[in-house]
């Protein structure tokens, strides 16, 4: 079997309805612990589980939608530590070249060892040249 995936590419843009097409895949992952801390005031062990939602939508011939959301967690089965959310929009100018811009959100859902609970939300723009 010979056959190539394309994550958030269908071939068509539009599905047969000429309706918008949203394409996704839940996931959770078990790791060695990584090189980042699990809280956002950098404190706490490495984070060693994830799980969320990744999903895409084609809005237009040239105009995407990707949202990813996360949970991180420094122990194994353990409920919810930190969150992180994506919004990302891409214009599509070429078979190569997109334009992108969105917004992240990162929280601390319980309280780090150092006693905060912070979270930020940043703002993501640029350029995606495909390879």
């Amino acid at each position: 079997m010979n056959s190539k995936y394309y994550r958030f590419e269908p071939i068509n843009p539009l599905g047969p309805d000429k309706k918008i097409l949203i394409q996704g895949e839940f996931f959770g992952q078990l790791q060695p612990p990584s090189a980042y801390p699990s809280y956002n005031d950098l404190t706490g062990g490495k984070v060693e589980q994830e799980y969320g939602l990744r999903a895409g939508a084609q809005l237009g011939k040239s105009v995407t939608a990707s949202l990813q959301v996360i949970a991180q967690f420094d122990t194994v089965f353990n409920i919810e530590q930190t969150l992180i959310a994506d919004l990302i929009f891409r214009l599509r100018l070429t078979e190569w070249l997109q334009l992108a811009a969105g917004t992240s959100i990162w929280t601390d859902l319980v309280t780090s060892p150092l006693g905060m609970k912070q979270s930020y939300s940043k703002l993501i723009w640029g350029m995606a040249i495909l390879f």
